[in-house]
């Protein structure tokens, strides 16, 4: 996952965007840390925050297009998003206990789900005015956004999330996949 992330981050420089990577954290301390606050790790958070914690929060340059990477620290505080989302949403089956931060923007807050969800393992979820599954797991996210920078013109794709590109890696997810369609 680290080349992929290294790859992805090269090509949005080269877009002009400027990143401020946190130095990486070591695995025990990312263990440590889910543990302190009794979440569930999983490699691909490992792998996440190994590679680096999080970058300084800025709106307008965003690792994961249109989603700021938050540090760890940050990630832990964003529990209050998910909190609600148990709330809101406790009817529909899933346990936002197994739901781990590690993007926001505007309040809106992107969560790997550390299970299965139907036939996802991992999915990463949306949570927001709404609930759902934006990618079917960590690497379809990262081959999606490093597909969107390949695009000779990227926007008019961006203005719907569910582009082309976006299908092409996330075909298990499904159109729009809200949550309620998999409950």
């Amino acid at each position: 996952m680290h080349e992929i992330l290294d790859r992805l981050l090269v090509l949005l420089q080269a877009e002009g965007k400027v990143f401020y990577i946190n130095p990486p954290l070591e695995a025990a301390t990312i263990q440590a840390t889910l543990d302190a606050h009794q979440l569930p790790c999983c490699d691909e958070l490992i792998q996440l925050y190994t590679w680096a914690n999080g970058t300084e929060y800025s709106m307008s340059d965003t690792l994961f297009r249109g989603e700021v990477f938050i540090p760890l620290e940050m990630a832990m505080e964003e529990q209050v998003r998910v909190a609600w989302a148990q709330e809101e949403f406790a009817h529909r089956g899933l346990d936002f206990g197994r739901a781990v931060p590690f993007a926001s923007c505007w309040g809106d807050v992107e969560v790997i789900y550390v299970g299965d969800i139907g036939e996802l393992h991992h999915p990463i979820i949306y949570i927001g005015e709404n609930v759902m599954i934006e990618y079917k797991d960590m690497r379809a996210m990262l081959d999606t956004c490093l597909g969107w920078c390949l695009l000779d013109e990227p926007e008019e794709e961006l203005r719907d999330l569910r582009g082309p590109t976006w299908y092409k890696h996330n075909t298990v997810a499904g159109n729009p996949n809200y949550i309620d369609e998999l409950h």
